[in-house]
């Protein structure tokens, strides 16, 4: 289980009670809704995010993400981290880390989804990310979202089969 630790700012996180975790994942679990623009990416089955070969790759892909989520969110909103079997957390991502904030593991709720279904997800659903539908593959949506990744395409996507 992961939760808040070092380098996570307690006021960027604020972990999710049952019964607001059990109204979030049903309202955002269909996201992105239809007629959303999309990307996915098949996740290689080789991926293992503790290789050390992968770190620069990874600091850079939650960098460019953190900055897209920072671009596409005004100041003073939120959007949520869900983990259907982990605790879930609302997010504020204007919010400093107080270390660290390239580094997945100051996540509380994985990006990536390493065989967990997530989502990060604007309140408005207007974008986000999920691996709800597939927990191989992450799907980034939203048009904010993905015109910044366009410009900003994280490398650790780079040969990663579209679907």
């Amino acid at each position: 289980m992961r939760e808040i630790s070092a380098g996570m700012s307690p006021l960027a996180w604020r972990q999710l009670g049952e019964e607001e975790f059990a109204v979030a994942w049903e309202k955002y679990y269909a996201v992105p809704p239809p007629g959303t623009p999309l990307r996915a990416f098949r996740i290689p089955d080789s991926f293992d995010s503790r290789l050390p070969a992968l770190q620069p790759l990874l600091a850079e892909f939650h960098g460019r993400l953190l900055r897209a989520f920072r671009d596409c969110l005004p100041l003073g909103r939120k959007m949520f981290a869900l983990d259907y079997h982990h605790p879930s957390f609302e997010f504020d991502p204007h919010v400093p880390f107080e270390s660290g904030p390239l580094d997945p593991g100051h996540w509380p709720v994985t990006v990536l989804p390493e065989g967990d279904d997530t989502i990060y997800v604007a309140h408005d659903l207007s974008f986000g990310t999920t691996s709800a539908w597939d927990p191989q593959s992450i799907t980034f949506f939203g048009e904010a979202l993905l015109e910044r990744l366009a410009v900003k395409r994280p490398r650790l996507l780079d040969g990663w089969e579209r679907v």
